[in-house]
């Protein structure tokens, strides 16, 4: 029927993705070789801090999950137990490009304390292989800032993403936004449609 993928949220209840009770469906998600599409919501699991704040809630609340889910699914086993696993994340991941390089640091071979310890190379390798982002409103975040996203986690891993309902400039001038953007005529177009036809294996 032209199945292409499936959309899961960021966490069930108290469970984010990379628990053991999702792996059972992992598996048959793995086997059909399809993508899925991790959706953010309002909240995370530890929410209370932020609740007080209707925009804190609704837009930071948003990223702290995303962010948090990303880097559960990164540094636990899941994309060692399924290497051909493909999770792209709403809203950037949650800003995730800001913390790639404190979370996944380059690796120097001077490491010398032990708590700031990391499997860089198979972070980055999962990063590469596992993860992608979409925009979720372009325009909400910022020239500056979608720029340093696709220069850091780069337009190959960047699907383009609108929500609604949101503000109508971000929903309707967002394509506008990305071709605006300081960044080479490629790029753009992975942004902006040649991302998600590779990831859905969808043929022109």
């Amino acid at each position: 029927l032209g199945f292409v993928g499936v959309q899961l949220s960021c966490h069930y209840g108290d469970l984010y993705l990379d628990e053991p009770e999702f792996r059972p469906y992992f598996k048959v998600i793995s086997k059909l070789d399809i993508p899925v599409i991790v959706h953010h919501t309002p909240l995370p699991v530890d929410y209370k801090s932020i609740l007080r704040y209707n925009n804190q809630r609704r837009q930071y609340g948003r990223c702290i999950d995303q962010g948090t889910a990303v880097g559960r699914e990164l540094f636990s086993d899941l994309f060692d137990e399924f290497p051909n696993l493909k999770l792209s994340h709403s809203m950037l991941g949650g800003a995730f490009f800001a913390f790639v390089k404190m979370l996944a640091p380059p690796i120097t071979g001077k490491d010398t304390v032990e708590r700031f310890a990391t499997e860089s190379g198979k972070l980055q390798q999962h990063l590469k292989n596992n993860l992608f982002f979409d925009t979720s409103g372009s325009i909400q975040w910022g020239k500056d800032e979608l720029e340093c996203a696709i220069k850091v986690l780069g337009a190959d891993h960047i699907l383009y993403g609108s929500s609604y309902p949101i503000r109508v400039d971000w929903f309707m001038q967002g394509i506008d936004f990305v071709k605006s953007l300081n960044i080479d005529e490629k790029s753009k177009e992975l942004v902006l449609g040649g991302t998600a036809a590779k990831l859905f294996k969808i043929k022109a």
